[in-house]
């Protein structure tokens, strides 16, 4: 069996053998690196490597018997899917959701909104932004830190640029008004899986896992429907209160801060 990769040049099969060819493609997997991705091609019950580097850059030619047929098998993060290269047809082991992508767009959102609470008896007022970023998210069967999503189920991630730590100040008119033990310093500090989650059709999901960046920026994952075409980011802050002497007290919101929904849409 002869398996060669192409940039252009031309072979001639053997006697009573004929080629089957694959144009140069990407099979890298589905995070978009080739990291963990190998590649095999099976004619006849033998199976030989291929070298992923070279199928991506000059596509695959493969020798057979006339009206034999051969396998490649791609195998990424202990998953293999086949393609039959003489009719091109994926094989059953194909992943849903591997290829193409299933795309997301959205606009930037910038969320900002205020809340007044009371905490052992003092009010607070709260203001608060999150930045998320412009762009295409994509609805993906893998993710890293994440593994494969369950049948029917798919990886769907957001980034937000920025989680600003808010501002809380004691409530009062003026210093007189505030009764001395509200005086202690207060940092509300979010919750983001409870902070931010995704509509879709059967319910809102909270974040499956938060990958930060030292509070500057992240990437929020949800887990969703793999034929996810519509859904809705909905902002609610919460979180809680920590205080100077470094206690945490929960959040009960007198005036609740502003919801914020952002649509994700299908890429046309």
């Amino acid at each position: 069996m002869e398996i060669s990769t192409t940039s252009g040049i031309d072979y001639r099969a053997a006697d009573g053998q004929e080629f089957l060819r694959l144009s140069a493609t990407n099979p890298a997997s589905s995070d978009g690196s080739a990291e963990g991705v190998t590649a095999q091609v099976v004619r006849d019950g033998a199976a030989h490597p291929v070298r992923l580097a070279e199928l991506e850059t000059g596509g695959l030619v493969v020798s057979v018997p006339k009206g034999h047929t051969a396998t490649l098998q791609v195998t990424d993060e202990g998953r293999t899917q086949s393609l039959d290269l003489r009719t091109g047809r994926r094989g059953a082991d194909a992943i849903p959701g591997y290829y193409p992508k299933h795309a997301l767009t959205w606009q930037r959102n910038d969320y900002s909104g205020s809340g007044k609470t009371a905490v052992g008896g003092c009010r607070q007022a709260t203001t608060m932004l999150m930045t998320f970023g412009l762009g295409e998210t994509a609805v993906e069967p893998w993710g890293p830190g994440l593994g494969w999503a369950r049948p029917g189920r798919g990886w769907l991630p957001i980034s937000y640029i920025s989680a600003l730590a808010p501002v809380t100040l004691p409530d009062y008119d003026s210093i007189k008004d505030m009764p001395p033990p509200c005086a202690i310093t207060m940092d509300f500090r979010w919750d983001l899986t409870r902070s931010v989650g995704v509509q879709t059709p059967e319910g809102e999901a909270a974040p499956a896992r938060v990958f930060s960046d030292n509070g500057a920026g992240g990437t929020l994952v949800y887990d969703v429907p793999l034929s996810l075409t519509t859904a809705t980011m909905v902002v609610h802050p919460a979180g809680a209160y920590h205080d100077e002497t470094g206690h945490d007290h929960p959040i009960s919101w007198t005036t609740p801060p502003q919801i914020s929904r952002t649509d994700l849409l299908a890429a046309k």
